[in-house]
């Protein structure tokens, strides 16, 4: 039996890694499947990245083979997508982007042959532009069941398509990747904090950003006197997409601190699971730096750069925080009322942690895998 998964891959960061290691986890509770198929937008990447996380692949996936084909190449994607038993949207967002139609193309090829597709852990959004709304509701009626990251995303599909059959709130499958980790790990808490920024990008989700990078750098100054250690860990290491490493050593340049520290060197799955977990403190502005320190860490702080209500931090968070928690534990970036750079200090060396990571084996966990696996 052959799976074939398509979505962003290619330019995949580390979450798009971990939502992969997440469907691994499920398929491989299904001995018929023997082969999963990769479509990719930049295949030489995505071999990279498949390399470098071979030992999770092996940890989650077992022995099944996976193979990887240019989902841009026309007639190798049809014959790949023919040839599959079932095809999947593997997570990510569905948002304005032109790749979409690459997505719908091969949903389409699957609904001729007959081919089941799902719709596995996506997120809905940002979309602005008219024919790409369009473009994802034909996606969404493509697509025999629809399995939605968060209720906020179940919410636009309904009305995008006016039903709500078939369309569920799942979860994001790099849920399962870091709590599958969890489960095999002990944390080893060191004196460092643990810090992903990315690069703000308006035209995607909005103008304004009330935190600029000179009270960023004041920010990493200041936890320069609180850890021995101030490490900037990059989600994305691809230019197609925003390589984090530009942006971070352009921030760090000219402060002359032998404690900050950039981390240039790509690590893999596991070895950023590690880093954010053994941390003193996290801070998180990238979507799934956000899941992997709040399930691993828990003494972490946000910088949430999408729609303050419906985005996709808010999103994780209404599902995974419904105590509040992170209520004062978050900088809305889109908002010019925000915490001080002392405040943001005083709360991370105050050391309380977000409940939902001490447990054993979290029920939102066992849920999660059961519905994917149903």
């Amino acid at each position: 039996m052959r799976v074939s998964i398509i979505g962003w891959y290619g330019t995949e960061t580390l979450g798009d890694r971990a939502i992969l290691d997440g469907i691994f986890c499920v398929l491989s509770k299904y001995p018929k499947i023997s082969e999963v198929y990769i479509g990719s937008l930049f295949d030489f990447y995505t071999e990279r990245t498949l390399s470098e996380d071979r030992e999770s692949i092996k940890n989650s996936l077992g022995d099944k083979k996976v193979r990887i084909f240019d989902v841009k190449d026309k007639k190798r994607a049809k014959q790949v997508i023919a040839g599959s038993d079932l095809v999947m949207v593997g997570g990510g967002p569905l948002m304005d982007l032109e790749e979409l139609f690459i997505l719908k193309r091969c949903f389409k090829i699957a609904r001729h042959k007959g081919i089941p597709t799902i719709i596995m852990g996506c997120g809905i959004g940002p979309l602005h532009a008219d024919f790409y709304k369009e473009v994802v509701r034909e996606l969404l009626l493509l697509s025999d069941e629809i399995c939605l990251r968060d209720n906020e995303s179940v919410k636009a599909a309904q009305k995008m398509i006016q039903k709500r059959d078939h369309i569920y709130c799942m979860g994001d499958p790099a849920v399962i990747s870091i709590e599958n980790y969890q489960l095999h790990h002990q944390r080893k808490e060191k004196d460092y904090v643990a810090i992903n920024f990315r690069e703000y990008t308006p035209g995607e989700y909005g103008e304004g950003f009330y935190f600029d990078d000179e009270r960023i750098k004041e920010l990493l100054l200041g936890l320069e006197k609180d850890y021995e250690q101030v490490l900037l860990v990059p989600m994305h290491n691809f230019a197609i997409g925003g390589d984090d490493r530009n942006f971070l050593s352009r921030l760090t340049y000219g402060l002359q601190s032998e404690k900050i520290k950039v981390l240039h060197d790509t690590k893999n799955l596991y070895e950023t699971y590690e880093i954010f977990m053994n941390a003193k403190a996290c801070i998180s502005m990238r979507y799934h730096s956000l899941v992997i320190q709040t399930i691993l860490n828990g003494n972490n702080f946000i910088f949430d750069y999408t729609d303050k209500n419906t985005g996709k931090i808010a999103g994780f968070l209404k599902d995974f925080d419904p105590d509040g928690f992170y209520n004062d534990r978050i900088l809305h970036l889109r908002e010019p009322n925000h915490p001080d750079v002392d405040d943001i200090r005083t709360i991370l060396k105050s050391g309380a942690v977000f409940s939902y990571q001490q447990t054993d084996l979290p029920e939102g966990y066992v849920k999660m895998m059961n519905q994917y696996i149903k």
